[in-house]
């Protein structure tokens, strides 16, 4: 026996961490780069949990309905700094997504690379901007339908990219860093294809799905942080962001 219905779900899906915008200026000198002030690198570490995004199909119908869901990251981090005024990042590490508790994937290799410059330092304050781009692909095997699983008989992914851009201002003082700023983000979730199907084991039957693309609801949001300056080439980043995603995460840098 075979049915269809429309999976009603949208997406959650963001790694979209901004730091500090005064990273670039914290120190002259690196573990390797003593007196160099023109180059310097810094590898990190950063973990990230979403709890609570904010998405709708990016074409809406009747059926359309708002969504949140939630995300963690794992990633590396490798940072080239030019001039103590630049920064050039990317990160490779990996992502789980569980999204409406429909939805259930194991972690998955992601990506961001970016930039961040320090547009502006007098005293003990700084203004910079932060561009980056995100992307991952999800392979889930099954859903979760009425509490059971339901595995998936046909090919099916999800292609998830985000580019977000951000303006802050930062104060430095001896032992730490706090700031504030905007940021604007922009993401898309494309089901790859837009249609499959699921096994129900207990209920004997197989049952067609339709998915659409997804985009997030609200395209502004803040961010506020704090950077931990406790030694001469260590950072220690804490951050959260509200009303475009929901999320918390904690960096560690050493700078080379």
């Amino acid at each position: 026996m075979k049915y269809f219905f429309f999976l009603v779900c949208v997406f959650h899906l963001n790694a979209s961490f901004v730091g500090n915008p005064l990273t670039p200026s914290f120190y002259q000198d690196g573990l390797l780069t003593c007196g160099c002030k023109g180059f310097s690198m810094r590898v990190g570490y950063l973990q990230e949990y979403i709890y609570k995004g904010k998405y709708e199909d990016e074409f809406k119908t009747i059926e359309s309905t708002n969504s949140d869901n939630s995300l963690s990251t794992y990633g590396g981090l490798l940072t080239f700094n030019f001039v103590n005024r630049l920064d050039v990042y990317g990160m490779l590490g990996n992502t789980r997504m569980i999204i409406d508790q429909v939805i259930f994937d194991k972690r998955r290799t992601s990506w961001v690379a970016g930039a961040k410059a320090l547009i502006y330092k007098g005293c003990n304050f700084g203004i910079g901007v932060d561009v980056k781009h995100f992307e991952t692909t999800s392979k889930p095997s099954f859903f979760v339908i009425e509490g059971m699983p339901a595995p998936l008989i046909t090919d099916f992914k999800l292609e998830y990219e985000e580019t977000q851009g951000a303006l802050c201002i930062g104060y430095i003082s001896q032992f730490l860093s706090p700031y504030i700023g905007a940021t604007y983000l922009f993401s898309r979730i494309t089901p790859v294809p837009s249609s499959g199907a699921l096994d129900l084991p207990n209920f004997d039957m197989i049952v067609d799905f339709e998915i659409k693309k997804a985009i997030n609801r609200k395209r502004w949001g803040m961010v506020i942080g704090a950077t931990l300056l406790n030694c001469q080439t260590i950072t220690l980043n804490l951050e959260s962001r509200v009303f475009d995603q929901n999320s918390i995460n904690i960096t560690g840098e050493v700078r080379f």
